[in-house]
């Protein structure tokens, strides 16, 4: 979990709205991931490759590959399934949405810092 449990009491529900305890938990995290020196996502395989070695300076001896088919693509969730998956992953949906707009921040900026637009992710 990258929210810090200790800004709400950890686990102790009295005194704070779920909706205050979530909405701090989330900016929480945030705050932790805009903290972290380098972070990747796996549907940017290549753009996450060459940040981590801008970020730290190394170089990998294989590049990175996109694969986008996985087992899990074959399941067909029904609408309901989808409605409770995304009822139960509000606060993981925003703080993915978050981590990938911070994500592609990133890629940008070291874009622009190697003039080299080529890595930049559609």
């Amino acid at each position: 979990m990258l929210a810090n449990l200790s800004k709400v009491n950890c686990y102790n529900s009295t005194g704070m709205s779920e909706e205050e305890r979530n909405a701090m938990m989330l900016e929480s995290a945030k705050e932790n991931l805009r903290n972290l020196s380098f972070f990747g996502l796996t549907e940017y395989q290549v753009e996450t490759q060459k940040l981590f070695e801008h970020v730290f300076h190394i170089q990998f001896i294989k590049d990175f590959y996109q694969l986008n088919e996985t087992h899990s693509m074959k399941t067909r969730p029904t609408s309901e399934q989808w409605k409770k998956v995304i009822e139960l992953n509000t606060l993981d949906i925003a703080l993915y949405q978050y981590a990938k707009d911070l994500f592609l921040q990133r890629v940008k900026a070291m874009n622009e810092e190697l003039n080299d637009k080529s890595l930049f992710p559609e």
